[in-house]
Formats: structure tokens, sequence, C-alpha cells
């Protein structure tokens, strides 16, 4: 990811500190149904490296086959003009590689940085991150996950 101390609108902190916020869209589903999960991280700093792990505990609970999707705003960041992509991406979970058990996404410097417009802001304000709201309805991270027909009823 590099160094961003260079960012002007960056948060001003020595270490980033993140916890992650989890909503989930539907709390009762059926076998076969798609489960929905908003993803939010609440924090500051930039991280020189991170990931993200998101793990299910049965094998059987996630469509083998058709895992689902995991989707993001925002789109990107641009380090040439220290800018984020406004917009929504999509990425098919089976780019991963096996997602049978959970998988891992690095995510790019745009989900720790704040609106440029924030430029204004004084060093000693918290900042609000893109990571923390949704944009036009659209939450920081979504995952669709397409749930086995054959899972079995319950909390697994």
């Amino acid at each position: 990811m590099g160094n961003f101390s260079t960012i002007p609108w960056a948060p001003y902190v020595s270490e980033a500190f993140y916890t992650l916020n989890v909503i989930n869209r539907t709390p009762v589903i059926d076998p076969g149904d798609i489960l929905e999960i908003e993803l939010y991280l609440k924090g500051f700093g930039l991280p020189e490296k991170n990931k993200l792990s998101v793990m299910w505990s049965s094998s059987y609970v996630i469509e083998k086959e058709n895992p689902g999707y995991w989707i993001y705003t925002p789109k990107g960041f641009d380090l040439s003009t220290m800018t984020t992509i406004k917009g929504v991406s999509e990425q098919d979970l089976r780019t991963f590689g096996d997602a049978s058990h959970g998988l891992q996404i690095k995510l790019h410097a745009g989900f720790f940085t704040h609106p440029r417009e924030a430029v204004s802001v004084r060093p000693w304000e918290l900042h609000t991150l893109r990571s923390e709201v949704t944009v036009d309805d659209n939450p920081p991270m979504l995952f669709k996950l397409n749930t086995s027909k054959n899972a079995r009823p319950g909390d697994l």
C-alpha cells in the first residue's frame, strides 16, 4: 500500500486502530437463501498493511460453486492524485480461490481516508472515514453470500 504519511488530509495519528462493525441484513433465512452482511470499519490511521478475514464456521453453509459477491465502495484509490475513486464495485467471491471456510481481502487506501472536502478540518478533530458511512445507500462493504440448499437450519 505504501507510505501515506504525506497525505495532507490523513488523520494525524502515529498508528492505525480499527474495529469492525457488522450488520446482518437478513437475520432469518432458509437454506438456499442469500445472506447479506454489511461491514463498516471504524477507527483512525492509515495502516501500512491490512487484511480483512471473513470466516464461516462450516464448509456446508455457503454454496461451494457460487459462494456469492463482495460489493464495496469506494471503488478504489488513486495514488497519483491522492483521491478516492467513487462508485460501487462488485467482485465474485470465486476470484479469491477456495471460499469453503471464508476468505481474506486486502483493502485499498480509500477505505482508510476521509473525503477530500474535509481538508479544512483542524488536525486535532476526528474525521469521518469512507469506511464508516454509506454512499448513495451503499455500505462500504456488503457480502451477499449464497447459502447452500443443503445447509441445516440453526446457528452454524
